[in-house]
């Protein structure tokens, strides 16, 4: 998860770790299921580990998202603060 959970956890907001666990999770069982067919599903080789990491990523994705919008509405950036402020105007 790299930056985007430094700044969850910076901003007291831990729990979203669980999310990305949870992320993580999802892509190990969906490998299991699709590359090797288990549980009914046609076995795809690395097409279905590919499937199952583009699946994962979209449920973290939006899990952080979702995670964000609820709790942190607050939370203005501006490209000032952090200094690209002159990167944008050039």
């Amino acid at each position: 998860m790299g930056a985007r959970g430094a700044i969850f956890r910076a901003w007291g907001r831990s729990a979203c770790d669980g999310h990305v666990c949870g992320a993580n999770l999802l892509n190990w069982l969906g490998n299991w299921v699709l590359i090797y067919g288990k549980l009914g599903m046609p076995a795809m080789g690395v097409d279905g580990s590919a499937l199952s990491t583009v699946i994962a990523r979209l449920f973290m994705a939006l899990a952080l998202v979702g995670f964000a919008w609820r709790y942190e509405r607050n939370v203005a950036i501006r490209f000032s603060s952090i200094g690209l402020g002159q990167v944008w105007r050039n």
